[in-house]
């Protein structure tokens, strides 16, 4: 029959062997899998620029390309959030924010 301190040692050495193990996954697996998600992380907080220095990030101003107030979401009036034209101005305003970030 092994000794209580045998069966310390032994424990104490699984014990180190599983440690040792859980902190090379901690190392090398876990930046990996998150690493994936870093993209994600850096497009939302490019997203979170002020292109036209209103105070309202431009993932949330819907006129991002001119100064406008919170009241109004970015915008200088109600009227310019609504209709067709307020859709296309936008698209053209992504557009010229993305080539002045140098995203394409």
């Amino acid at each position: 029959m092994k000794s209580k301190k045998s069966f310390v040692l032994t424990d104490a050495l699984v014990y180190i062997i599983i440690a040792v193990f859980i902190f090379l996954i901690l190392v090398f697996v876990v930046p990996r899998l998150l690493g994936k998600g870093t993209s994600q992380a850096s497009d939302f907080l490019s997203s979170t620029k002020d292109y036209d220095n209103d105070g309202i990030a431009d993932y949330f101003d819907k006129c991002a390309c001119e100064q406008g107030s919170d009241k109004y979401d970015g915008c200088t009036s109600e009227e310019k959030m609504k209709g067709q034209a307020a859709i296309e101005r936008e698209k053209q305003c992504q557009e010229t924010i993305k080539k002045a970030y140098g995203k394409k």
